[in-house]
């Protein structure tokens, strides 16, 4: 569904199945926006941000859980204070009208 609206939206798409996939497809990509699941195998969220920051990522990022809200809000700090600047949060389930005026909008500032 998130590639489905995202490609609506006019991007070019690529998935990982797991944290340590989803390096290898950032460092092929160089993607504009990462959406990330913060409970993944082989890296977690908070890990996967940190390997963001730390590697040059600028783009927006968007994170999805389907537990608390505050781990989100907790995850959107640290990539904050990691130097990623435009990061927005979604629970689960996702409704695909927020996931689209995510996509849709321009990048922050």
């Amino acid at each position: 569904m998130v590639q489905d609206v995202a490609e609506g939206c006019g991007y070019e798409t690529l998935s990982a199945r797991d944290g340590k996939d989803a390096q290898a497809v950032a460092i092929a990509f160089s993607p504009d926006v990462v959406m990330i699941d913060m409970v993944m195998p082989e890296a977690d969220g908070i890990e996967y941000i940190r390997w963001l920051a730390g590697n040059g990522f600028r783009g927006r990022l968007v994170l999805t859980s389907g537990y608390d809200l505050r781990y989100l809000e907790m995850a959107k700090i640290i990539a904050r204070s990691s130097g990623l600047a435009d990061v927005e949060v979604l629970t689960k389930p996702l409704r695909v009208a927020q996931l689209e005026a995510i996509l849709s909008r321009k990048p922050s500032a």
